[in-house]
């Protein structure tokens, strides 16, 4: 039995070690079995990142094709939003230009200042009307401009501008102006003319319908580049000098009357019509010199000033005046001092040197270097732009009108 036991142990590792020889054959082709199926797989790989490819690539396209579909109803969108935009409105200014062009019936503005140190050089008419503001295409050549004087020349059909201060592009500092344009309402054009007189800031226009002339007075000039509208008052020479334009020959002539108001800046003028008189009241005065508070009237005809009677309780200086033909009345609104601004309404009559205090329920408000102008076909004084109460950011953005008759102001955005 012992023998049978060692005899199949002796079988069975016979057997192990054939088992082993052979696997040690296949072992040895198992590498190359092995080298055989890799090459299949790295060949299957392509097809697979072919495939991702092209069906993604291939389905792009129709997805960007129908964005312009979605694109294109966008501008009518736009267009319907700038129907619906409210009728173009100039930014809101003071210290600048408006007069009245009687023969186009449209008030016209022009430059002013839009922040202490920040100057206008847009030209805009409005349509008194209908209520409607409308952006012109011409403005002068030579820069932004501020406190300059305008006035219509009726016999010319054309506005008058004058003076002012200019800001130089590097904008450090304002400089006094000389020159002289003419705005033609209906070619939309600014004309260069003669320079008019030295001194051009914060000075008046008034034109002299009977004589068909504009007269010039006053004014200060600078002593050295100032930094904002306010130095600008507050240094520099006064001036009393009376000047007058004649459009047709494009000329200055200095008058030299005999006597002349004091020399002063930042006062009110008008023509009065019926009287055929420049009326001058106010304005600021040299330091130290008394503070005139007569009226005067200047007659182009005669070269004269003619000293009127004084008043008190109006304010000297930055209101601005008007004159009212129907009702044959000087109208007087606001001034006062720039750091406050003012309001009241006073009317003067010159036939009787009388001024009257006007009560009417409200008013503009508080205001200094705002611009007045009087409507024929409206019979009513209408006031555009200003400083409120003295604050640079507050300035008033609506137009207003007085009817004398009635007394009474109001926004004339709100009944056109």
């Amino acid at each position: 039995m012992m023998i049978t036991f060692r005899a199949k142990y002796l079988l069975a590792g016979c057997l192990i070690l054939a088992v082993l020889t052979g696997c040690g054959t296949q072992v040895a082709q198992a590498p190359e079995a092995t080298d055989t199926p890799l090459p299949p797989t790295a060949t299957s790989i392509p097809p697979t990142a072919t495939a991702t490819p092209v069906p993604t690539d291939t389905s792009l396209p129709p997805t960007d094709t129908p964005l312009p579909p979605t694109e294109t109803p966008i501008p009518p969108a736009p267009t319907a939003e700038s129907t619906q935009t409210p009728i173009p409105f100039p930014r809101t200014r003071f210290a600048h230009g408006m007069a009245y062009d009687a023969e186009s019936d449209l008030v016209i503005v022009f430059g002013g200042a839009i922040a202490e140190r920040a100057l206008a050089n847009d030209t805009w008419s409005y349509d008194p009307g209908g209520g409607q503001w409308a952006q012109m295409g011409s403005s002068p050549s030579l820069g932004v401009h501020t406190v300059s004087a305008m006035v219509y020349d009726a016999e010319s059909d054309r506005i008058i501008w004058h003076g002012g201060m200019r800001q130089p592009p590097m904008r450090d500092s304002f400089r006094g102006a000389v020159d002289t344009w003419a705005y033609d309402v209906n070619s939309d054009t600014w004309t260069e003319q003669a320079p008019g007189p030295r001194g051009g800031l914060y000075r008046q226009l008034a034109y002299d319908a009977e004589s068909d002339r504009v007269i010039l007075f006053g004014g200060v000039m600078p002593a050295v580049p100032v930094l904002n509208l306010i130095m600008s008052v507050q240094y520099g020479e006064k001036l009393d000098g009376t000047w007058a334009y004649d459009f047709n020959s494009d000329t200055w002539t200095e008058m030299e009357p005999s006597e002349s108001p004091p020399a002063r800046c930042s006062f009110p003028m008008a023509y009065d019509v019926e009287s055929d008189r420049v009326i001058l009241y106010g304005g600021v005065f040299e330091a130290g010199a008394e503070k005139d508070r007569h009226v005067w009237a200047y007659d182009y005809n005669s070269n004269t000033w003619e000293q009127l009677g004084a008043v008190e309780g109006i304010p000297l200086a930055e209101g601005r005046m008007a004159y009212d033909v129907e009702s044959d009345r000087i109208v007087l609104y606001g001034g006062g001092a720039i750091s406050r601004g003012g309001s009241g309404t006073w009317a003067y009559d010159y036939n009787t040197d009388t001024w009257t205090k006007m009560t009417p329920e409200r008013e503009p408000g508080k205001l200094v270097w705002h611009a007045m102008t009087y409507v024929d076909s409206l019979d009513r004084i209408l006031l555009f732009g200003g400083l409120l109460g003295g604050d640079f950011n507050a300035k008033l953005a609506e137009p207003w009108v007085y009817d004398y008759n009635s007394d009474t102001w109001e926004p004339w955005a709100e009944n056109p």
